[in-house]
């Protein structure tokens, strides 16, 4: 597939999901360290480098953030901007479980 971004690919371009030092979350690092136990898995890097090097938006922290699972949209031959675009048109599976029982109740 022309432009796709398999795994390996992402890897040999610097498209890392975890970095290999600790991540300084700053003031949302309660909220993280939160989140990762209510997952049960790490948070990945926040950022890819992007086309001119400078860092951008990582569509992994994205779906992480989401609580999708791992690999819900990533990794299915999408370019990172198409993961975000896709992940920012989706609903997070929290919000939609409340507005379920909402309705029904």
């Amino acid at each position: 597939m022309v432009g796709s971004m398999d795994e390996e690919n992402r890897r040999t371009r610097g498209f890392t999901q975890y970095r290999d030092e600790e991540i300084d979350w700053g003031k949302y690092n309660g909220a993280i360290r939160r989140w990762e136990r209510v997952l049960g898995r790490s948070a990945p890097d926040p950022t890819i480098p992007g086309v001119n090097g400078r860092p951008r938006l990582s569509p992994y922290f994205v779906e992480w953030m989401m609580g999708l699972e791992s690999g819900h949209v990533t990794g299915h031959g999408l370019r990172p901007a198409q993961e975000l675009k896709a992940l920012g048109n989706g609903v997070c599976p929290q919000q939609a479980l409340l507005a379920l029982h909402m309705l029904l109740d």
